[in-house]
C-alpha cells in the first residue's frame, strides 16, 4: 500500500507525486467564502463591533463569577 494518497496524486515526469498546498491564505479565504453570506455576515459583525462584543464578554464573566462565588 502506498504512504500517499492515490486521490491527490498525479505523475510528473514518470515520478507519482503529491502536489502543494495551497497557501494558508487561500485555503482561509476558500473555507470563509465556502460560509455563504450569512455565518459571514455574523462573523464580521462580531469583528466590527468589537468593543461591545468585549463588553458583554466581560458582563457575562462577571454573571458567572457570581454564580460560582453564591453571591446574592
Amino acid at each position: 500500500m502506498s504512504p500517499m494518497p492515490t486521490a491527490r496524486t498525479f505523475k510528473h515526469r514518470g515520478v507519482v507525486v503529491a502536489p502543494r498546498l495551497a497557501p494558508w491564505s487561500q485555503r482561509a479565504e476558500a473555507t470563509v467564502e465556502s460560509w455563504g453570506p450569512r455565518p459571514r455576515a455574523v462573523v464580521a459583525a462580531v469583528f466590527g463591533l468589537w468593543p461591545l462584543t468585549l463588553i458583554a464578554l466581560a458582563g457575562a464573566a462577571m454573571c458567572w463569577a457570581a454564580v460560582l462565588g453564591n453571591a446574592p
